[in-house]
C-alpha cells in the first residue's frame, strides 16, 4: 500500500476528478528513430540477473554444475542442441518462455520512442512496432539459451539429457508475440472498459496488473509502477469509454494490390500426423518461418518446426523436428485473400524415449545415498531416434490486414522423408496443418 501510494508515477497524477483522453503519441514519439540503447540494456541485464537469480536458488542442477569448468561446459551444452523437446513440462515450454519472450518484448517497447504508444489495431503503426520486438526478443531468448550469460554458460544444463531440446528457442520469441498482442488487445478492449466504469484504484491497479502479468513484469523491470502504461497515464485519473478513432494511414487493400515487405516471419501453431497412412500418431507443436520476397510472386522461405508427440505408448514419450529452404509462390489478388504455396526441402529428427519403471527402481534401491535421479537417467531409459531428408509440399491461404500484418488462416502440407525405421515404426509420410500469423518489415 505504501509503495503504491508513494510512487512518483501517482504522484505525477493530476486531479482524480479530471476527464482526460488517452494520451496521444507526440511529435517526438513519431519522429524519433534512436532506440534508448543505454537504458534498454540496463533493463534487460536486470531482467536477465532475475532469470538467473531464480534459476540458481530454485534448479540443484544449475547450482551443481555451475562450478564445473566453464568453457568446457559452455560449449558441450552449445554443442549438445538437438531435436525439439528438452525435457520441461509443458507449463515452462509453452506458458513460461512464451511470457518471458512477452516481457522482453515489452521491455524494447518501453525503449523504442516511434512506436511505444501505438494501440493494438489496424494502425500500421502498431504491428510494425510488434516487429521490432519480436526480433528484439529472439535476440534475449538467444543470449539466455547459449549467450556468454546463458543457461549453457551458467550450470551447463544442455549438456546433459533431456536438456539439449530447440523448442525454446522457437516457441520463446513467436507464442511470446501472440502473448503480446493478446495483452494488448485486453489492455484496450476490457482493462480500458474498466476504467472508465470504476474509480476505485485498487481494482484499476487489480486490472492493469492482473489481467496483463508480462507487462505488469516488464514495468517492474523497468522500475517504473506496475500498472505503468506508455499510452495514458496513473491510475487516479478518469476515463472516458469512448476514444476517436485516429485516421489510419495504413494502405487500403481495396485500392489495388499491397505491395510485398521484403521480409515475412511468421509463427503458427501446428499439429502433425506423423507416419499418415498404416501407421500414425499426432504431434502437437508449432513453426517459425521467414522469407524473402524476391518479387511480387516469388520469396525464398526457411522454416524450423517441430511438435511433441502425444499419447506413443505406455512410458514412451518422443518429439519431432523439422529444418527446412524452398521458393514459396503468392498469388496477390489484391484483396484481403492471399493464397501461397511452396515446395521445401530439408530433413527431419524423430526422437523417443522408453522409461522402465521396473529398472529405474531397482538403479534408485543401489544408488549411493543423496545422489540425484537425474544423474542415472540413462541407466532407466532407453533412448531412440532417426534423422533424414524431407520434402514438403504445401499451400495455405493469408488474410491480409495491412502491409505489416496478416493472419494464416490455414496451410495443409505433405512431408515426405527417407529414413530409418524409428523404434521399429515407420514415419516417412507426414501431413501438417498450421495456422497463425505473419508479421512483415522491410522494403
Amino acid at each position: 500500500t505504501s509503495l503504491a501510494l508513494a510512487h512518483p508515477a501517482l504522484a505525477n497524477d493530476d486531479d482524480a476528478n479530471s476527464s482526460i483522453l488517452p494520451v496521444q503519441p507526440t511529435e517526438t514519439d513519431r519522429t524519433q528513430v534512436s532506440v534508448q540503447w543505454q537504458s534498454l540494456i540496463r533493463q534487460s541485464l536486470f531482467f536477465l540477473g532475475v532469470e538467473h537469480g531464480f534459476r540458481l536458488v530454485t534448479d540443484p542442477q544449475t547450482r551443481e554444475f555451475g562450478g564445473g569448468a566453464f568453457f568446457s561446459g559452455y560449449f558441450n551444452s552449445v554443442g549438445n542442441l538437438h531435436g525439439w523437446a528438452d525435457g520441461d513440462p509443458f507449463v515452462v515450454n509453452y506458458v513460461g518462455h512464451p511470457m518471458q519472450g512477452a516481457v522482453s518484448g515489452f521491455i524494447w517497447m518501453h525503449n523504442d520512442p516511434r512506436y511505444r504508444t501505438a494501440e493494438f489495431g489496424r494502425d500500421r503503426r502498431y504491428w510494425t512496432g510488434k516487429v521490432r520486438a519480436m526480433a528484439f526478443a529472439w535476440a534475449y531468448s538467444e543470449q539466455f539459451e547459449i549467450g556468454p550469460v546463458s543457461e549453457a554458460s551458467i550450470g551447463h544444463v544442455q549438456a546433459y539429457y533431456p536438456q539439449q531440446g530447440f523448442v525454446d528457442h522457437v516457441i520463446t520469441p513467436t507464442v511470446g508475440m501472440g502473448w503480446m498482442i493478446a495483452e494488448d488487445a485486453i489492455d484496450r478492449y476490457v482493462i480500458r472498459r474498466i476504467e472508465s466504469r470504476f474509480s476505485n484504484r485498487w481494482l484499476r491497479i487489480a486490472a492493469r496488473g492482473f489481467l496483463n502479468p508480462s507487462r505488469t513484469f516488464a514495468n517492474c523491470m523497468e522500475m517504473e509502477a506496475p500498472w505503468h502504461r506508455e499510452n495514458r497515464p496513473g491510475i487516479t485519473h478518469s476515463f472516458i469509454a469512448a476514444e476517436p478513432r485516429p485516421r489510419s494511414t495504413r494502405a487500403k487493400v481495396e485500392d489495388g494490390p499491397i505491395q510485398p515487405a521484403l521480409f515475412e516471419f511468421s509463427a503458427s501453431s501446428s499439429e502433425m500426423l506423423l507416419g499418415a497412412g498404416k501407421q500414425n500418431m499426432n504431434c502437437v507443436g508449432g513453426t517459425g518461418t521467414a522469407l524473402i520476397n524476391l518479387n511480387p510472386a516469388l520469396a525464398v522461405e526457411t522454416e524450423v518446426g517441430g511438435c511433441k508427440m502425444l499419447g506413443p505408448g505406455l512410458n514412451l514419450s518422443g518429439d519431432a523436428t523439422t529444418f527446412a529452404v524452398g521458393p514459396r509462390y503468392t498469388y496477390r489478388t489484391g484483396g484481403h485473400w492471399t493464397p501461397w504455396a511452396h515446395v521445401l526441402l530439408g530433413g527431419e529428427k524423430l526422437t523417443q524415449e522408453l522409461l522402465m519403471p521396473d529398472v529405474k527402481a531397482a538403479v534408485m534401491a543401489t544408488a549411493a545415498p543423496g545422489t540425484a535421479e537425474w544423474t542415472l537417467h540413462d541407466a532407466y531409459t532407453r533412448h531412440y531416434e532417426a534423422t533424414g531428408f524431407t520434402v514438403n509440399f504445401g499451400s495455405g491461404v493469408d488474410w491480409t490486414m495491412n502491409r505489416t500484418v496478416a493472419f494464416r488462416v490455414g496451410s495443409v502440407e505433405y512431408i515426405h522423408s527417407w529414413m530409418p525405421r524409428l523404434n521399429d515404426q515407420s514415419f516417412n509420410h507426414d501431413v501438417r496443418i498450421t495456422a497463425g500469423f505473419t508479421l512483415r518489415a522491410g522494403g
